[in-house]
C-alpha cells in the first residue's frame, strides 16, 4: 500500500522579507522556491516567479521541486527530512508551504495575508541515492532527473535523494487547496 508524505517547500516565513509564493483570490498561484542567499543554483527563478524576489540575484535558489520535470530531491539526513528515507516508488509526496494573499502585479500587490496551502504532488515512480548519478536513472527519465538541483555536482551528496514523479499522476496544482490554518487576527507588515 502506498504512503503519503507531506513535505514543507518554497519560500516560506523566514523568506518574507526576500521571496514570497503569491495566491490570487481565485486560488491560482505562483510557487516561488526560497532563496539561497549566496549560493548559486543551477537553475535561476523561473520569469513567473521573478516579480516575487526582491534582493536577491534570481540564480541564488534552490529551485526544487522541479516542477516542469517532476523531480524532488532532499538531504534525508536531516532532521527536517529523515521521514523521506522511507519512501519507496509508489509512495506520494503531498507538498504544502506558504501562499500570500495578492490583489494586483509584482511585489507591491501584497496584502500581508498569509496560509499554509497543499499545492503539488508527485507519485514517486523511481528514487536514486548518495552517490548516484542522473545516468543511474532509467533511459526515458534520465534527462529529467539530470535537471534537479542535487545534481549540482554530478552525482548526489551524501544522504540525498532524488524523486523521480510519475508523469501521469504527478503535478503542481492549478489552485491550491487552503489548510485553513492562520490566525485572523493577525497580518504581516508590508514594511519589510
Amino acid at each position: 500500500m502506498s504512503k503519503v508524505y507531506l513535505v514543507n517547500v518554497g519560500a516560506n516565513s523566514a523568506h518574507a522579507s526576500m521571496a514570497r509564493s503569491p495566491i490570487s483570490d481565485d486560488g491560482s498561484f505562483v510557487f516561488v522556491s526560497f532563496p539561497h542567499a549566496g549560493i548559486r543554483g543551477v537553475r535561476p527563478y523561473p520569469v513567473k516567479a521573478r516579480p516575487f524576489v526582491r534582493g536577491v540575484d534570481i540564480y541564488h535558489t534552490h529551485n526544487d521541486p522541479d516542477w516542469p520535470n517532476l523531480t524532488y530531491g532532499d538531504g534525508c539526513h536531516s532532521p527536517r527530512a529523515r521521514a523521506l528515507r522511507r519512501v519507496e516508488e509508489n509512495d506520494i509526496l503531498l507538498f504544502w508551504g506558504l501562499l500570500w494573499q495578492k490583489n494586483g502585479k509584482g511585489w507591491d500587490a501584497f496584502t500581508g495575508e498569509r496560509s499554509w496551502y497543499l499545492f503539488g504532488a508527485l507519485r514517486v515512480r523511481e528514487i536514486l541515492e548518495e552517490g548516484q548519478r542522473p545516468t543511474d536513472a532509467s533511459a526515458s527519465r534520465i534527462k529529467r532527473a539530470r535537471q534537479n538541483v542535487h545534481f549540482y555536482r554530478g552525482e548526489l551528496d551524501e544522504g540525498n535523494r532524488v524523486f523521480i514523479g510519475c508523469t501521469r499522476y504527478s503535478r503542481l496544482f492549478r489552485v491550491g487547496v487552503d489548510l485553513e490554518v492562520r490566525d485572523h487576527r493577525r497580518t504581516v507588515s508590508m514594511e519589510v
